[in-house]
């Protein structure tokens, strides 16, 4: 059997795995980063959001981090209570640094209320820039139009614009917008965004003849290409927003290439493979990755594991204990319906994993591998992936997540 000898080996591919290899690698170290596909990431939405939700409030979190502080007051295993606000400060900092090139915006102190495809507005702290008029504050004062594309059946923009206009409302806001059908390209979501990096110019010839202050689109920019195409939309004087989808997501997709490219940057070795036996009592013992067909075993001084929830499925990993919220912070739950959510590795103050109810001291756990928590009620997924990554990455390269 082969072997891999590194400083730090990381156990998946999406935020918290590509934060914790990055931070590992600026501390100095050799990291090898294991992935088995493009796992969640790519499913979201691209924003990057902190704490939307919290079940002592009616309606949205708008000062995040001051409800952080109260969370992490009632959910003591919390992953933002594990790895404190410092963490969670640096983690996005961090993420921000990322994803320069493609443009992000916000701030962790006040979410920024974003439009979605199916009509009301989302809580993010995070989110590229090619969202921003969309804002509920910026449709209050211009006149918008949304913009449906013909090869789209499923998506209504008549409809779209009258759930936007009456969810505004809702929230305090008059925002009223039209809608327009646009004959442009073919097929779903991910076609017109490859189509728009084809045709740039005949996208942006189609918008300007609208005539309208601000114009809103599903997310067709692009994956590669999107800030040319946004640049050709800017030539003929179209300001326009992206709207949030679900999947497909192609600022999501932007969001996972733009990350794995990054820790690649910093020197980090990256394998496509899964983690197929991690043997470990107090120590990892024996860890073993499959790489197409053939077995390598992976020595390292640190181990990462982010290999997610139930896409990667690494909250099963045999042998490791395992939590759920029901158990420790039921408060934190809306509804019970949410119980599976909360699932994931039970760890220690030091980010640590339990085997067999003892903590493995060579080995972290980050992002939704974590239990304690649910990224779906909370609206908190990529703020805890960047938070415990930047910290497990830190752990694990022997750092200190302290002030």
């Amino acid at each position: 059997m082969k072997r891999a000898t590194v400083d730090v080996a990381v156990f998946g591919g999406g935020a918290a795995g590509c934060a914790a290899a990055a931070t590992a690698a600026m501390r100095g170290k050799s990291v090898l980063q294991v992935y088995r596909s493009l796992g969640a990431t790519p499913l979201s939405s691209g924003m990057i959001d902190l704490l939307g939700r919290a079940p002592w409030m009616e309606g949205f979190v708008l000062k995040p981090m001051r409800e952080l502080a109260a969370l992490m007051e009632k959910a003591s295993k919390h992953p933002y209570a594990i790895v404190g606000e410092s963490s969670v400060r640096r983690g996005l900092k961090l993420a921000l640094e990322a994803l320069e090139p493609l443009g992000y915006e916000g701030s962790l102190e006040e979410n920024t209320l974003l439009p979605n495809l199916i009509g009301t507005f989302k809580p993010t702290a995070l989110y590229p820039s090619s969202f921003s008029l969309g804002s509920l504050s910026e449709l209050a004062e211009h006149r918008a139009v949304v913009v449906g594309f013909k090869s789209l059946s499923w998506l209504n923009p008549e409809s779209l614009a009258k759930l936007l206009s009456y969810s505004a409302s809702r929230l305090g806001a008059r925002a009223s917008l039209d809608w327009r059908a646009v004959d442009f390209g073919s097929g779903g979501l991910a076609e017109l965004a490859w189509q728009a990096e084809e045709k740039p110019l005949e996208l942006a010839s189609k918008l300007a003849e609208l005539g309208y202050d601000v114009v809103g689109i599903p997310p067709v920019l692009g994956v590669r290409e999107h800030r040319a195409v946004a640049e050709a939309l800017a030539e003929e004087g179209v300001r326009f927003f992206e709207i949030a989808s679900p999947p497909p997501s192609p600022p999501g997709l932007r969001l996972q290439i733009r990350l794995l490219e990054w820790a690649r940057e910093l020197g980090v070795q990256q394998v496509r493979g899964e983690l197929a036996e991690l043997e470990a009592e107090g120590k990892v013992r024996r860890c073993v990755v499959r790489v197409g067909g053939e077995l390598v075993e992976v020595e390292a001084e640190s181990y990462v594991l982010a290999c997610g929830r139930f896409i990667g499925g690494g909250a099963w990993i045999r042998g490791f204990s395992v939590i759920s919220e029901l158990k420790y912070a039921p408060r934190m739950l809306p509804s019970s319906r949410h119980a599976a959510l909360c699932y994931g590795v039970e760890v220690d103050e030091l980010l640590h994993p339990k085997a067999r109810g003892v903590a493995v001291e060579e080995a972290y756990v980050a992002g939704s591998m974590l239990g304690g928590y649910s990224y779906s009620s909370e609206l908190s997924g990529l703020g805890v992936a960047f938070s415990t990554g930047w910290a497990a990455g830190q752990l694990a390269s022997g750092g200190s997540i302290e002030g």
